[in-house]
């Protein structure tokens, strides 16, 4: 089914259609869960207590967080996230967060070779579109390590914990260096396990599409057990994987695809570009020389007989093959002459075996241990250790390459002149690819319980990050330019790609290089928590938090390995590239208080209660990192061994102070208001630090300079400067709110919380986009050095600069309501998010350009929502509807798009109206359903279901397609990257609990 394109709505319409659908994101402030009685339902809802938690237990090494804090929390218990029939945490953060402008993830790309495709399925959270390494990422009230891939970093994968392992979710979508220290900026998600649980569970789930074959599979086991009276074990394990769905499984996807080359056949072939997805090889000619061969001429294709094509294009005939005579091949070309194939191919390469985006394999073991030493101490440990691994065959045959040269006198061309081939390849002889991210985790600490109702709680945490990547694909040049691989089995013959490729198939894998990539990044995380209540107050106790910490977190050399096949005739070597490590060092003290000021026991007219909250911490950093690679070739006589490393690294120290401030007021107990301003940083990357090593330079562009007037071209250096001068990011965030909790009978069990918030980032780094941005800004001046005398410019340093500022604002809705009635008990959740502007400039002194609504081009939804409906019938019935709500947005190059820097009339750049159609994507829609029976405890034969609760459910209840989107992030499979390409899933999930 594709969806309608409806004209676009009013905001307050299009919000307040979110809230008449039925839909998902229930959730509970309270911590941790307690065993229910045999036959009390527990549910998923936002209830709000004010039971006074205490600080650092059931595994949470933050101090307690309700909903209705100072600052606004939410808080997603268990029951919310196993009814959401979400696949994994990545995609349950995805749909249910309304915060999280994540657009595109990991698993919806096309599997290719390149830093994306390297990433696999991790995960990635994005509060308020600032980006994902603004959002810091907690377990347990930790930090764990990132992963890097060839030197970048990436946030810390999450996805590998099953959601059967997680008690609750704390997200607070706001800066909060203050309390959390850095990389808070757009907020943060701590993630909480399971833990102080008695007995043992197992759940497993399946899930499959009705049409086409793509299951998911999830086992999960947990077993609390003690041992005597003081020794406490958990153990976990969970295991989950998936197979994707194929192109030729979506007609929707094939049908998108083809519209793109139907209204833009230029950005796919051409006279001087074949069209790299064809059933057979496309071929065209092509001016330049090859293999030092030049052509006789190049006005048209001519066979080696002399037979004129008059055409610059033909395609190879199907059913070609060795044996095919020259004759009835040259016939078959002559007769294709002038067009191109553009018919389905049974490949991976934009073809009908494409895999949808990439599933991964996920298995996770976790223990802990707690040791009861006293009933005022224990000691705990915990050990997890989380795999995700996934294996896709790539799209492409070389590293980017889909189009190959081939001389005139290759002794399998049949043209005199030198042409451009494709090359489709079935998928036994496809190129492959296979990611790993390993994450392991070791915990010990001791909690004081001391007098006076204080906590202490000291803890050491080691983590290790470690992703390789593996891909098996054709080399073509392998860092040396001499040492062709895949182009001279092209040149000589040993590939012939004048061939029906997919009924004949050359023997591709024997000629298949091996890659190996690998980064390891590890952490270690000494924390120091002192929590209790202090002076007392006419309203209460002062609450205070006190913590000391220190950090070290390695970068470690990260590898690149290139193995060619023992194979005679080709001709590449060995390739070894080094990029060496870093380390960064942080030493922090925070403090943090809550103060009540009024309460029930000294309230005033007109104040029901007051409550204060302040915090502040200050982060030292040292940061070490190495430039430049080391490149070697060992295979060659004698071996080459290139090094750009400079002797001493890049060291670099800087530190930052954090307050965090709010208050919260309640006139009366039905209605709160509060207020919060808080500040956050983010340190540069090791990346943005270190000074490039990287002697060599290149010629920019032609461009005007405005000091002289004159248009000309200078040099410049290789790749992008460091900065070791770098300043940290900053923000500075407003909330505000209101909570309304009516106290009258009929409403009692409602809550409305409506919440602005505003983010200002200062100091953010920027590097040049190219030489006429830089010259025009006066920012960059001294990027530039320039002659005395004519006062041209020499040469242009392209570094990182903390030189522009940007900011974002908007209001979180929500609204709970549960009500029991005689038969049944009904919970509804509604939650939006609305972002009136996320404005930032293209260039330091450019125009404030606003990303809302321009998804495509980096920006955000102008709306986002979600609501549940549950209903609970008895103590073993569940059933719920969940609805996700995407605003439509608009295409990248539409009128208005950031990337025209403000221009009134700027001239259009059609690269994605063009195939689009239409400047804009329509809203989407999407309904899941869920129903579930929990077995009691009976007296009957049945009791071997006691404590068992099986769950049905469909994502996708009305088979609806995501919309089309032409832009070409998305290729080949354009569609809107909000919606289930899976369409229509059923799922079944047992859990038994003993």
């Amino acid at each position: 089914m594709h969806p309608s394109a409806p004209g676009r709505p009013g905001l307050f319409v299009r919000y307040f259609r979110v809230l008449g659908l039925a839909g998902t994101l229930a959730a509970s402030s309270g911590f941790g869960q307690t065993t229910p009685a045999a036959d009390v339902q527990q549910m998923a809802e936002f209830v709000i207590t004010e039971t006074k938690a205490v600080p650092f237990q059931n595994g949470n090494m933050d101090i307690p967080r309700t909903s209705n804090d100072v600052q606004p929390y939410t808080i997603i218990n268990q029951e919310a996230i196993l009814e959401s029939n979400a696949y994994d945490l990545n995609n349950f953060l995805k749909d249910q967060l309304t915060q999280n402008a994540v657009v595109q993830d990991y698993s919806q790309l096309a599997p290719t070779a390149g830093a994306n495709g390297n990433n696999g399925t991790s995960s990635q959270v994005n509060f308020r579109g600032l980006g994902n390494l603004k959002t810091l990422i907690l377990v347990n009230g930790y930090r764990i390590p990132s992963y890097q891939i060839i030197g970048v970093q990436y946030q810390p994968n999450i996805n590998g914990i099953p959601l059967g392992a997680i008690d609750h979710i704390e997200v607070l979508p706001s800066s909060a260096s203050g309390i959390y220290g850095s990389s808070a900026v757009g907020g943060v998600l701590n993630v909480i396990l399971k833990k102080n649980y008695t007995g043992g569970e197992f759940a497993t789930s399946y899930q499959s599409t009705g049409d086409g074959h793509a299951p998911q599979l999830k086992v999960d086991g947990n077993f609390v057990f003690s041992l005597g009276k003081k020794i406490h074990v958990n153990l976990l394990a969970s295991y989950t994987n998936g197979q994707p769905l194929l192109i030729q499984d979506r007609s929707y996807i094939m049908d998108y695809n083809r519209t793109v080359r139907e209204r833009a056949p230029g950005l796919f072939y051409s006279n001087t570009l074949p069209y790299a997805a064809g059933r057979t090889t496309n071929i065209t000619l092509n001016a330049a020389v090859v293999n030092g061969y030049t052509n006789p001429q190049s006005r048209t294709l001519t066979l080696k007989d002399g037979t004129p094509l008059n055409a610059l294009t033909t395609h190879v005939p199907p059913g070609t093959s060795q044996s095919t005579s020259a004759a009835t091949l040259g016939s078959g070309l002559v007769a294709n002459a002038g067009k191109q194939n553009t018919d389905w191919a049974p490949s991976v390469f934009q073809g009908l075996n494409t895999p949808i985006g990439q599933l991964s394999r996920n298995e996770m073991v976790m223990a802990s241990v707690r040791y009861d030493l006293t009933p005022r101490l224990e000691i705990t440990t915990d050990f997890a250790n989380r795999l995700s691994r996934s294996f896709s065959p790539l799209i492409q045959l070389g590293a980017g390459q889909t189009n190959f040269a081939v001389p005139g006198n290759a002794p399998t061309n049949p043209f005199r002149e030198n042409v451009l081939v494709s090359l489709p390849t079935p998928v036994e002889q496809s190129a492959f690819t296979s990611n790993q991210t390993r994450l392991t985790t070791a915990t010990i600490g001791v909690k004081a319980h001391l007098p006076g109702n204080w906590e202490l709680a000291t803890d050491y945490t080691w983590g290790e990050s470690r992703l390789i990547y593996y891909k098996w694909q054709l080399a073509l040049q392998l860092g040396l330019g001499s040492l062709n691989g895949a182009n001279a089995l092209l040149f000589n013959g040993t590939i012939n790609p004048f061939v029906d490729t997919i009924e004949h198939p050359p023997a591709l894998r024997d000629y298949y290089f091996k890659g190996y990539e690998t980064g390891r990044d590890s952490s270690g995380d000494f924390n120091l928590r002192l929590s209790g209540p202090s002076l007392a107050l006419p309203a209460g106790r002062l609450h205070v938090t006190l913590g000391l910490g220190a950090r070290a977190e390695g970068f470690s050399t990260a590898l690149l390995y290139n193995v060619p096949p023992p194979v005679p005739g080709i001709g590449t070597n060995s390739e070894l590239r080094i990029y060496p490590g870093g380390r960064q060092t942080v030493r922090g003290a925070g403090f943090e208080a809550k103060i009540p000021v009024v309460a029930a026991k000294n309230d005033v007219r007109w104040v029901n209660s007051l409550d204060l909250q302040v915090a502040v911490r200050r982060e030292g950093f040292t940061q070490i990192s190495n430039s430049g690679t080391i490149t070697s070739f060992p295979d060659l006589t004698p071996p080459i061994l290139n090094s750009t490393v400079v002797a001493h690294p890049t060291r670099s120290n800087f530190t930052s102070t954090n307050p965090t401030a709010g208050f919260k007021y309640q006139p009366n107990r039905a209605l709160t208001f509060r207020a919060s301003y808080a500040l956050a940083f983010i340190p540069p990357t090791p990346a943005q630090l270190t000074t490039n090593t990287n002697p060599n330079t290149t010629v920019t562009g032609a461009f005007l300079d405005p000091v002289t007037g004159q248009t000309y071209t200078t040099n410049r250096n290789s790749g992008t400067n460091g900065n070791p001068d770098l300043k940290p990011q900053i923000s500075k965030s407003w909330n505000a709110g209101v909570i309304w909790e009516p106290q009258a009978e009929l409403l009692k069990g409602f809550r409305f919380n409506l919440e602005f918030y505003k983010i200002i980032e200062q100091d953010l780094i920027f590097s040049p986009a190219n030489i006429q941005s830089l010259v025009n800004t006066p920012a960059y001046a001294d990027h530039l050095t320039r002659d005395p005398v004519t006062n041209l410019i020499t040469f242009a340093n392209f570094r990182f600069s903390n030189v522009a500022e940007a900011y974002t604002d908007g209001w979180d809705v929500n609204f709970d309501y549960r009500k029991k009635m005689a038969l049944a008990t009904f919970n509804l959740h509604a939650g939006a998010t609305i972002v009136e502007h996320l404005k930032r400039p293209n260039a330091p002194g450019g125009p404030m350009l606003d990303y809302v609504g321009y998804v495509d081009s980096g920006g955000v939804n102008k709306v986002k929502g979600n609501i549940a409906l549950s209903c609970y019938v008895g103590s073993h019935w569940t059933v719920g509807w969940r609805t996700v709500y995407y605003d439509g947005y608009k295409q990248a190059g539409a009128p208005g798009d950031p990337v025209y820097n403000g221009a009134l009339n700027p001239t259009p750049i059609t690269t994605s109206i063009l195939p689009q159609g239409r400047t804009t994507i329509p809203e989407q829609i999407y309904h899941n359903v869920f129903a579930s029976y929990r077995f009691g405890v009976t007296q009957s034969i049945r009791h071997m279901l006691d404590g068992t609760t099986i769950q049905v459910g469909i994502n996708d209840l009305f088979n609806t397609a995501p919309p089309f989107d032409a832009n070409s992030s998305y290729a080949p499979y354009y569609y809107s990257p909000f919606g289930p390409h899976v369409l229509r899933t059923y799922i079944v999930k047992i859990r038994k609990a003993f």
